[in-house]
């Protein structure tokens, strides 16, 4: 039906969220268009704090209602927060004090807030009560969160934390590469620093729009896609292991973004193609992400990448999972002319009529003598260059071979 004054909505609903729902969840308000009316939506991610308070009271879901919880459902929701294995991002940062916080970045922080409007916050504020209410302060502790998000040095003591960025001089990369660097910093000047390093590295491509004479200069790559694909890693990344990481590559016709740690459970590669639940590994960094307007919605910034690609004429971009972590590769516009077929792919093409379809097992038995990775990878790259379309999530995922000849 349409909300006839939706952004006032949006601005009730948030400042409500805010006030009466303790612990502090993850979810965002926005407007969204329908059929020419103007809707808005509200999207939650699974908390990990339950239970949670409205109004004094605990609620829990039974078929389509919402009831008060009785006694044992709260005790129930207690021993399971309790067996929950401790999150990164709560474990204290014992060798980081407040002072070792970037009061600038702090500063910006809660005037982001101001401006956006996604979290109250009067004038006289201090920087320590907004880390309270964050959950990245407890009883004066820094957390790891607060430290990786607002640490002047955190690399000192959280090395995972730095990023690989490097320019590839040639699409098979190797040590063959033009620029190679290593970022430190909090998690926001990260981001500012993988963005500059982009801007400087991506190649400009120029267009004469229809029936203007005029020619059009712009990035090859659309920048907010890569943007979301630098937040999707920096929330996403597993940030446990001293051995985790994340990179940027910049090869000529891709650029791939790479983070430690394994999609969360329940979601697949497919599903991050289509509207799907938010599951933040590390939910405070994302919500501090959220309120600052980093992140426009919890949950849509797969959707955005495709969307933005789509609309740039790119091919579409592709998710790599394995054991070491997940890739999303972004393509150009040369990138589907210079993928080159090898004999497998060629061979597979070759057997397969426009139509057919078949599972990556079935790739995997027909090419025992590559590693499933790599079998995965020619795979990825038929449906980069069009040759395949994915059908399906998980164990269901089928590719569908399209008309699209063999070179």
């Amino acid at each position: 039906m349409g909300v006839d004054d939706p952004d006032a909505m949006v601005d009730t609903l948030r400042s409500e969220l805010q006030d009466r729902i303790s612990p502090k969840g993850l979810w965002s308000v926005g407007v969204e268009e329908y059929r020419g009316q103007r809707l808005v939506t509200v999207e939650v991610s699974a908390g990990h704090e339950r239970p949670y308070v409205c109004d004094g009271k605990i609620f829990v879901r039974k078929s389509t209602r919402e009831v008060a919880a009785t006694a044992e459902e709260i005790h129930q929701m207690i021993e399971v927060r309790h067996r929950t294995p401790f999150r990164w991002e709560r474990e204290p940062a014992t060798a980081m004090t407040f002072h070792d916080l970037d009061s600038k970045e702090l500063f910006l922080t809660m005037d982001d807030f101001r401006q956006t409007g996604r979290f109250d916050i009067a004038n006289d504020s201090e920087s320590t009560d907004i880390l309270c209410e964050l959950g990245l302060l407890n009883s004066g502790v820094i957390s790891n969160a607060c430290a990786f998000l607002f640490g002047q040095k955190p690399a000192r003591n959280l090395p995972q934390t730095r990023v690989r960025a490097t320019v590839f001089a040639t699409d098979k990369g190797g040590s063959d590469f033009v620029d190679n660097r290593v970022f430190e910093g909090h998690a926001f000047s990260l981001l500012y620093q993988l963005e500059d390093f982009l801007r400087r590295n991506m190649r400009t491509v120029s267009e004469f729009e229809p029936e203007q004479m005029q020619r059009t200069d712009r990035p090859e790559y659309p920048f907010m896609a890569l943007r979301e694909g630098l937040m999707n890693a920096l929330t996403h990344r597993d940030y446990s292991a001293f051995d985790g990481g994340m990179s940027v590559g910049v090869y000529p016709h891709r650029i791939e973004i790479w983070n430690s740690g394994a999609l969360p459970d329940g979601l697949t590669v497919s599903k991050l193609k289509k509207r799907h639940p938010s599951l933040p590994r590390n939910p405070d960094i994302a919500h501090t992400f959220y309120l600052r307007g980093l992140i426009e919605r919890i949950g849509r910034g797969t959707i955005k990448i495709l969307d933005d690609c789509r609309a740039a004429n790119l091919p579409t971009p592709v998710w790599l999972v394995d054991e070491l972590g997940v890739t999303l590769t972004l393509f150009g516009r040369q990138a589907k002319l210079d993928i080159k077929l090898n004999k497998r792919q060629l061979n597979l093409l070759a057997r397969l009529d426009p139509g057919a379809s078949l599972s990556p097992g079935d790739y995997y038995e027909m090419e025992k003598s590559v590693s499933q990775r790599q079998a995965q990878r020619d795979l990825s790259s038929l449906e980069a260059g069009g040759w395949l379309r994915q059908e399906g999530d998980g164990p269901a995922t089928t590719y569908i071979r399209t008309s699209q000849s063999a070179r």
